[in-house]
Protein backbone atom coordinates (compact mmCIF):
# COMPACT_ATOMS: atom_id res chain seq x y z
CA UNK A 1 0.00 0.00 0.00
CA UNK A 2 0.84 3.43 -1.12
CA UNK A 3 1.67 6.41 1.35
CA UNK A 4 -1.48 8.28 -0.82
CA UNK A 5 -3.56 4.59 -0.38
CA UNK A 6 -2.69 4.96 3.31
CA UNK A 7 -3.88 8.42 3.68
CA UNK A 8 -6.84 7.66 2.60
CA UNK A 9 -7.82 4.58 4.50
CA UNK A 10 -7.15 6.36 7.71
CA UNK A 11 -8.77 9.41 6.93
CA UNK A 12 -12.43 7.31 5.71
CA UNK A 13 -13.30 5.52 8.97
CA UNK A 14 -15.76 6.51 11.47
CA UNK A 15 -13.02 7.01 14.35
CA UNK A 16 -11.51 9.39 12.19
CA UNK A 17 -15.31 11.60 11.24
CA UNK A 18 -16.18 11.48 14.98
CA UNK A 19 -12.50 12.73 16.18
CA UNK A 20 -10.41 14.30 13.38
CA UNK A 21 -10.01 17.03 10.90
CA UNK A 22 -8.30 16.95 7.66
CA UNK A 23 -8.04 20.69 6.77
CA UNK A 24 -6.60 21.69 3.12
CA UNK A 25 -3.89 24.56 4.14
CA UNK A 26 -2.78 25.58 0.45
CA UNK A 27 -3.48 24.29 -3.21
CA UNK A 28 -1.18 24.65 -6.53
CA UNK A 29 -1.29 23.85 -9.80
CA UNK A 30 1.07 24.81 -12.45
CA UNK A 31 -0.83 24.22 -16.04
CA UNK A 32 1.68 24.60 -18.71
CA UNK A 33 -0.66 22.68 -20.94
CA UNK A 34 -3.21 20.02 -21.11
CA UNK A 35 -1.06 17.24 -20.45
CA UNK A 36 1.89 18.72 -18.57
CA UNK A 37 0.54 20.11 -15.07
CA UNK A 38 1.90 19.49 -11.65
CA UNK A 39 -0.76 19.89 -8.69
CA UNK A 40 0.31 19.80 -5.06
CA UNK A 41 -1.56 19.69 -2.27
CA UNK A 42 -1.00 20.37 1.67
CA UNK A 43 -2.84 19.19 4.35
CA UNK A 44 -3.08 18.77 7.35
CA UNK A 45 -4.57 16.03 10.00
CA UNK A 46 -5.59 17.04 13.61
CA UNK A 47 -7.57 15.57 16.44
CA UNK A 48 -10.02 17.38 18.24
CA UNK A 49 -9.52 17.15 21.51
CA UNK A 50 -5.69 16.07 21.48
CA UNK A 51 -3.92 19.27 19.45
CA UNK A 52 -0.66 17.09 20.10
CA UNK A 53 -2.05 14.70 17.90
CA UNK A 54 -1.84 16.28 14.18
CA UNK A 55 0.30 14.98 11.20
CA UNK A 56 1.43 17.51 8.00
CA UNK A 57 1.09 15.82 4.46
CA UNK A 58 2.12 17.10 0.83
CA UNK A 59 1.24 15.51 -2.18
CA UNK A 60 2.22 16.47 -5.49
CA UNK A 61 1.27 14.51 -9.13
CA UNK A 62 2.25 15.59 -12.51
CA UNK A 63 0.24 15.00 -15.88
CA UNK A 64 -3.00 14.78 -13.63
CA UNK A 65 -5.98 14.31 -16.07
CA UNK A 66 -8.43 16.28 -14.16
CA UNK A 67 -9.08 17.59 -10.92
CA UNK A 68 -11.87 18.88 -8.88
CA UNK A 69 -11.46 21.09 -6.07
CA UNK A 70 -14.75 22.49 -4.41
CA UNK A 71 -14.29 25.25 -1.79
CA UNK A 72 -17.63 26.11 -0.32
CA UNK A 73 -17.73 26.99 3.54
CA UNK A 74 -21.10 24.31 4.09
CA UNK A 75 -18.84 21.50 3.12
CA UNK A 76 -15.63 22.79 4.66
CA UNK A 77 -13.87 20.78 6.56
CA UNK A 78 -15.24 17.51 5.17
CA UNK A 79 -12.46 17.78 2.71
CA UNK A 80 -12.73 14.01 0.90
CA UNK A 81 -9.70 12.32 -1.43
CA UNK A 82 -10.30 10.06 -4.26
CA UNK A 83 -7.66 8.22 -5.84
CA UNK A 84 -8.30 6.86 -9.02
CA UNK A 85 -5.63 4.41 -10.56
CA UNK A 86 -7.10 2.88 -13.42
CA UNK A 87 -7.85 5.87 -15.38
CA UNK A 88 -7.69 5.05 -19.41
CA UNK A 89 -4.72 7.97 -20.09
Amino acid sequence: MNMLQQLIKATNNEEFYKNYRLELNEFNAQIDSPFENEVRLRLSISHEYDKNDSEKWEISAKNVADYYLPINSLTLPFVHLELLEDHPA
